[in-house]
């Protein structure tokens, strides 16, 4: 599941670019819960299904969650799409914070998923470094990875004072 990090050298993170142009600007602001990935996990706009969980971006370095790899419901093709669109996690589902309508737009422009862009990441070095990130108290920061989940930092209020 967290296996994969883009194999070009340059930082990568799903961009919000594309999806700024369809999607409200304050849609893309943070929110203090930790996140839980897990593998076929079904993502929800606010009024519908919209796909399911592929895959989890890593940035191995800094040991955090940089995006999600959706397989889309209406079509038969693969996304990436930013972490900052999800709202919350819980279970074995993934909650966003757009309407389907919102979401397809910028589907619509997201870059496709494309297997050779990507390799396997040292689970070692992400544990390593998303405890790094977590001191920074970092939403995406990883603090737990096996083979079927990925589950980041929780932040509170307080910590943000």
């Amino acid at each position: 599941m967290a296996s994969h990090a883009r194999t070009e050298v340059p930082h990568f993170q799903p961009s919000l670019d594309d999806w700024a142009a369809v999607i409200p600007p304050e849609r893309f602001l943070r929110r203090e819960r930790a996140l839980r990935f897990e593998r076929n996990a079904a993502v929800y706009a606010t009024d519908s299904r919209v796909g399911s969980l592929k895959k989890v971006i890593v940035d191995e370095r800094a040991g955090e969650v940089q995006g999600l790899i959706v397989d889309l419901e209406t079509e038969g093709k693969s996304i990436l799409m930013p972490v900052d669109l999800v709202e919350k996690t819980g279970g074995t589902a993934i909650f966003l914070n757009l309407k389907n309508e919102e979401f397809l737009r910028g589907a619509a422009e997201a870059p496709v998923y494309e297997k050779r862009r990507f390799k396997k990441v040292n689970v070692r070095a992400v544990r390593k470094n998303g405890v790094h990130s977590a001191s920074r108290r970092r939403r995406e920061a990883v603090t737990h990875v096996d083979r079927d989940i990925v589950e980041t930092i929780t932040v509170t209020k307080f910590d943000l004072l």
